[in-house]
């Protein structure tokens, strides 16, 4: 059976973009010796993915849950081993 994809696009206020950051600057990321052929995101699916774009690009990076919660920013992955939701209603 085909999954369906719900995506959502929301821009953040200034208040909800410095939670944002400050949510991401206190996660426990251990970078993953992944190939990008061997991306989890290619061996499964599913899963849920929050892309943040930062100032049109300046800085971009994606948060996605497949068998566990990942970082991905500027093709590198890391595994988050103290995983919480980003503060953002969707």
């Amino acid at each position: 059976s085909a999954g369906t994809t719900i995506e959502s696009e929301k821009i953040l206020t200034k208040k909800e973009l410095v939670d944002v950051m400050d949510w991401a600057s206190g996660l426990d990321l251990e970078l993953q010796r992944i190939e990008e052929c061997e991306a989890p995101n290619e061996a499964y699916a599913g899963g849920e993915e929050y892309v943040f774009d930062i100032n049109d690009g300046e800085e971009t990076f994606s948060y996605i849950w497949i068998d566990n919660y990942y970082i991905v920013k500027g093709g590198k992955w890391y595994l988050v081993n103290n995983p919480t939701l980003p503060p953002v209603d969707m």
